[in-house]
């Protein structure tokens, strides 16, 4: 199964489209406020109908008791910090998301969802970052973020092998809520495309299969997720039309000023 998920929205409210195999699924929302208070504001998954199939609820004494144990990060039982728990349309609590340290150099992302756990390994890789979704030590999907941006608008593909597509709407939620998390653009407001590069290195490099996507999906998928993150074409020559045009200047701008110091210092 793949997933796309498309930011439409990010003034005033953050909005999403979450489309399943080419066809639109899901929508989901997150809070949207200027002054970065995030922690508690609410995440929401919707069918087409709008009626809600999942939402965030963040309890403030819950985390503040965690947090009250910060020596738990250095055992191997770990400290869950934050964490959300998530309802369904009943309010009922089936699932919870949350970021766990373990041994101070160990950090995890975890999914309960019933009686299942997915663990996530967070990897930035230039122009890309993934999440590796692992049950029972198997990997069974990938999350993939451009960072390519487009008007603030964030996008990722999700690939979730065939036998786990019962996890596809909490991993749809979740997607929603680590963009939410990580690139809220809360306050902000901007119009064209953005680049963003960055590498991290932890003890879960080997976490991250570049041949996922090509041994589960086929190589056409590959190359479709490699022109994801390269973003559209339009931008990218609009970029490279603008670093001509500085590198040009720079040129110009060097050659006076050497000019000028020649000038100014060598003997007449």
């Amino acid at each position: 199964m793949i997933l796309e998920v498309k930011q439409t929205k990010t003034v005033g409210t953050n909005e999403f489209d979450v489309i399943c195999d080419g066809t639109l699924t899901y929508r989901g929302s997150a809070s949207w406020f200027p002054m970065g208070v995030d922690k508690t504001n609410k995440v929401f998954l919707y069918d087409l109908e709008g009626n809600v199939v999942f939402e965030t609820k963040y309890s403030l004494m819950e985390n503040l008791a965690e947090a009250l144990k910060p020596f738990k990060k250095y055992t191997k039982k770990g400290q869950k910090l934050p964490q959300y728990q998530i309802l369904d349309t009943t309010g009922n609590d089936v699932a919870c998301f949350y970021d766990m340290r373990r041994l101070l150099i160990d950090c995890t992302i975890g999914i309960s969802y019933g009686s299942r756990l997915v663990l996530g390994y967070t990897r930035e890789m230039g122009m890309r970052d993934v999440v590796s979704l692992y049950e029972n030590d198997a990997q069974i999907g990938l999350i993939t973020h451009s960072r390519t941006v487009v008007d603030n608008q964030d996008q990722y593909l999700v690939h979730i092998l065939p036998t786990c597509n019962d996890l596809m709407p909490v991993i749809a939620m979740y997607t929603i809520f680590y963009d939410f998390c990580r690139y809220n653009h809360s306050g902000q407001y901007f119009k064209g495309v953005s680049y963003h590069m960055s590498y991290t290195y932890d003890i879960h490099q080997k976490k991250y299969n570049k041949n996922f996507i090509r041994r589960n999906f086929g190589e056409e998928e590959h190359q479709r997720v490699e022109q994801f993150i390269k973003g559209d074409g339009k931008y990218s020559n609009q970029t490279k039309m603008w670093l001509l045009f500085f590198g040009i200047w720079l040129l110009v701008l060097g050659i006076f000023v050497l000019a000028w110091l020649l000038n100014r210092y060598l003997p007449q």
